[in-house]
């Protein structure tokens, strides 16, 4: 009370001290220091006290609210606040090494919240005048009365901006050191209390009024990014701490909220960072150049901290920002960019990202870069990209140039081939060219990979950095690549990707020693008799407890129907028969395991984990293509969107919800966009899980199944409920599957693909008029020839002019006749296993046919365990193409020999 009347008499001080400064400097200091020292014991004596702000009278508040003195305010309290943080911690560590000084060292737990205090306490003094209000939920808000005018002054905004950022990071520290201590339980309640006091910061006329103001002083921007950095990462920190000791931490303000939903914010940074850094401000669809930024061409080294900073905070919130956006507001609504907008962002963060792995013109490791990246930077960038890239797969907005564009500057055009290999000799061998990344073979990017993943360091890479520092800077090696493709696969091509898989399971195999035979000190084969009558059931009982001793070399024999084995030796195709055949009876709708979306795209059935032997069955199946794409073998499966990315260890979201259930999704963007009063609706936080017949309530907020859905938590609602489709009911299923597939193929190197990739890695380049066309002279180039036919032998030379002028689909067709697959192996036909091969089938025919006279009359057939197609030596190309087109247009193989 004292105080409060002594404060008068300081304004009067402080007011005079100014005026005299005015008319002659220097001639006031004395009265300033003077009102500063008072200030100081005001802030000492009462700001920093539980509750100050609202036991100050009105008249006292608006004294403090005029612009010198507020401003004058903010600065004392940085100095009295760092110094209360400072004396909370030789006080702290006392009682934690069990000192003697009693009531008054337990005192000083909960004295180590006044910094905290004092920030509440000035927060509340400039919000200005303010109401409570309470929702329909019960919940009790706080309302401005009128707009926060102590922020439209540009001095008190400073002020206040400075000082928040300064002493936010130490109040919080001071606090959660408090409450993790000794003595905690009694600083939790006074810590909640006060961060609950900072809720002008999560209301977003305080924040933007704020934004307004500073931004028209220079620095201003980089200032309220100082404020928002301090509040977005320390006070999740101290909701953690309260969380630990089970104190409510729902009062404290949701900075994070608040800033990624504000409609204008993040157009107004991305417009403030452009001229800053040298950034796109749009970017047009057809663009071709300029898609490599320059300025940002050595990454996080090369920004100005200040501007680093403000960026980081973009990218944070942007991030968010997209957990919520659904597809028609991104696309159609222009949330919060126009479509332009947006491609110059993922241009702007493609070149910053793919630069701070492989910088031009400096000798910073990547390491070393992301030590100089401001923290939210150096997490968010990566993750705002990838979020970005995620939505283009699903519904594409930016050219696939765009991603590749730092690539292909650096490096040169990324053609689909690495090299043209040697042309096979007659028994088929070709020699062996190794995959190239960037300048670097894929062997060496993959060792860089397994160490660090394993942890350690590989003394061969100091010394293989000289190539790539031809392209990009002194601190690019190896490490560098394989680090890039852990945060930003896409940025390096398709083709590169696949060759280093394709590296890292040959190098799998050789240390397994998987690719000797056993007399060469190989693994032995494992051997395993399945009746045709009983597949599934023998396949299980012979394989599924092998886990990764499956990688070895698999021999089948099959029993027929009769209970003879099937005569032949397996070099490869009765195991490609067999995995073909044990997908195709596992992945069949009948057998009740799998389900297939609109797109006729397989994930597991929701209901499979309560079938019997369900979860184990998948488990299986999730071995079996894991040993198809170990060995190379296509098989014709696709797998839905959602399903591939929970193989890979991502949670699909929202909008990925559309390709399970359209109209589910449908409506719940009805609910989301709903004008009315949602309560109305009738809907509550629980859902009904039907299994023939019975039915269960799953509530998706435990304990609260209940509670009415309502304009205030709407949004919630709609992702809960997609969340529980996609991620709860589909969980166990899509689990024990991944489980099996993880096996015999390491989860991380799947990420390197994205679901539309990995599809193509399970069955191939498309042949059916979906993607690309096959490569008729790559087929030609690797395929055998057996029994007689060579490559000058006129039925060959007839059929290749017929395949030629084949249309795309037919020779889809002619693919799947042959192979049971109708697309190509990635990278072309030299990676097919077992090899394409022509047999010939010799038939009578008079050596006249070709003038006229009576053809071979068989048709081809198939052997597609072996990818062989057995044909006839035909003598006119009339013939060849009347009966080839008939035999793959029927569907059939064996029988029409």
């Amino acid at each position: 009370v004292l105080l409060q009347k002594m404060l008068p008499l300081v304004v009067e001080v402080l007011q005079a001290g100014l005026q005299q400064r005015a008319q002659a400097p220097g001639a006031g200091a004395p009265a300033a220091a003077a009102a500063m020292s008072c200030m100081e014991t005001f802030v000492r004596s009462v700001l920093l006290a539980p509750h100050a702000c609202e036991q100050l009278s009105e008249e006292v508040k608006e004294q403090l609210r005029l612009p010198h003195v507020a401003a004058m305010l903010c600065q004392a309290l940085v100095t009295q606040g760092s110094a209360a943080a400072a004396r909370a911690r030789p006080a702290r560590k006392a009682v934690e090494a069990g000192g003697t000084g009693g009531a008054s060292e337990s005192a000083d737990v909960p004295r180590a919240v006044d910094p905290l205090w004092g920030l509440a306490n000035i927060t509340l003094l400039l919000a200005g005048q303010y109401k409570t209000s309470q929702l329909a939920s019960g919940k009790q808000v706080f309302v401005f009365v009128g707009a926060p005018r102590c922020m439209a002054d540009a001095q008190v905004a400073e002020a206040f901006a400075a000082a928040t950022a300064q002493l936010l990071p130490r109040a919080v520290s001071a606090a959660v050191a408090a409450i993790r201590g000794p003595g905690g339980a009694s600083a939790a309640p006074a810590a909640a209390a006060a961060a609950s006091r900072l809720w002008p910061l999560g209301q977003r006329t305080f924040m933007m009024q704020l934004l307004a103001t500073l931004e028209s002083k220079n620095g201003g921007v980089q200032l309220f990014s100082q404020l928002c950095d301090a509040a977005l990462r320390q006070l999740p920190e101290l909701v953690r701490a309260l969380t630990e000791v089970k104190q409510a931490a729902s009062e404290v303000p949701s900075v994070l909220n608040t800033l990624a939903f504000a409609p204008s914010l993040l157009p107004r940074l991305w417009k403030w960072l452009c001229p800053q850094l040298g950034l796109p401000l749009e970017c047009p669809q057809a663009a071709t150049r300029g898609l490599d930024i320059a300025s940002l061409a050595q990454g996080y080294a090369g920004m100005d901290p200040r501007h680093a900073l403000v960026l980081g905070i973009f990218c944070r919130l942007y991030t968010h920002l997209l957990l919520v956006l659904d597809d028609g507001e991104f696309y159609e609504g222009s949330d919060p960019f126009t479509l332009p907008q947006a491609r110059a962002v993922v241009t702007s963060l493609n070149s910053l990202v793919y630069h701070t792995y492989l910088p031009k013109g400096n000798k910073l490791t990547p390491e070393q870069q992301q030590e100089q990246a401001p923290p939210l930077l150096a997490e968010y960038a990566p993750l705002l990209l990838r979020s970005l890239y995620e939505r283009d797969v699903r519904r594409s907005f930016c050219q696939p140039l765009l991603w590749l564009a730092p690539y292909t500057e650096m490096f040169g055009k990324a053609e689909p081939v690495t090299s043209t290999p040697p042309a096979p000799s007659e028994s088929g061998e070709g020699g062996v060219v190794p995959a190239i990344i960037g300048t670097f073979s894929a062997a060496a990017v993959l060792q860089s990979l397994i160490y660090s993943v394993a942890g350690g360091g590989d003394e061969r890479d100091e010394d293989a950095g000289g190539a790539l520092q031809a392209k990009a800077g002194e601190g690019s090696r190896p490490s560098s690549l394989a680090a890039l493709l852990r945060t930003a696969p896409q940025a390096v091509p398709f083709a590169r990707r696949v060759d280093l898989f394709r590296t890292l399971l040959s190098e799998d195999k050789a240390r397994g020693r998987f690719d000797r035979p056993p007399y060469e000190g190989g693994t032995p084969p494992i051997k395993v008799t399945i009746r045709r009558s009983s597949l599934m059931e023998d396949a299980y009982r012979g394989l599924a407890g092998l886990g990764p001793a499956l990688k070895a070399r698999l021999v089948v024999t099959f029993v027929n129907e009769q209970g003879l084995s099937e005569a032949g030796l397996d070099y490869g195709g009765l195991m490609k028969e067999f995995l073909e055949e044990v997908v195709r009876t596992g992945f069949n709708a009948d057998y009740g395991l799998f389900s297939t979306s609109p797109e006729g795209l397989a994930y597991p059935r929701p209901s499979a984990d309560k079938v019997d032997m369900g979860l184990q069955l998948l488990e299986f199946l999730g071995l079996m293509v894991g040993k198809a794409l170990y060995e190379g073998i296509l098989l014709n499966v696709g797998f839905a969107h959602f399903f591939i990315m929970r193989l890979q260890g991502r949670a699909p979201l929202f909008d990925d919800l559309r390709t399970l259930d359209p109209d589910l999704h449908r409506s719940l963007m009805q609910v989301k966009r709903y004008e009315g009063d949602v309560e109305d609706l009738g809907l509550t936080f629980s859902v009904d899980d039907d299994f023939f017949g019975t039915t269960t309530q799953v509530e998706l907020l435990p304990g609260r199944g209940a509670q009415s859905v309502t304009n205030e938590n709407k949004l919630l609602y709609c992702h809960l409920l997609a969340d529980w489709h996609l991620n709860g009911k589909l969980g166990r299923a899509a689990q024990a599957f991944a489980d099996g597939l993880s096996q015999i193929i390491p989860t991380t190197s799947l990420r390197l693909f994205n679901p539309k990739e990995f599809n193509q890695l399970i069955s191939g380049d498309s042949g059916d008029g979906s993607g690309p066309d096959v490569d008729v002279e790559d087929m030609k180039r690797y395929v055998r020839y057996h029994g007689g036919y060579r490559e000058d032998s006129t039925t060959i030379k007839l059929f290749w002019k017929v395949v030629g002028d084949m249309s795309p689909l037919e020779v889809g067709q002619l693919l799947k006749f042959v192979t049971s697959c109708s697309r190509a192996p990635l990278g072309g036909f030299r990676y097919l296993q077992p090899p394409l091969t022509i047999h010939k089938v010799d038939c009578d025919a008079s050596l006249f046919a070709v003038l006229g006279g009576q053809d071979v009359d068989r048709l081809p057939s198939a052997s597609t365990c072996y990818n062989m197609l057995k044909l006839p030596n035909y003598r006119r190309a009339s013939t060849l193409k009347k009966k080839l087109l008939y035999a793959i247009g029927s569907g059939a193989g064996f029988e029409l020999s």
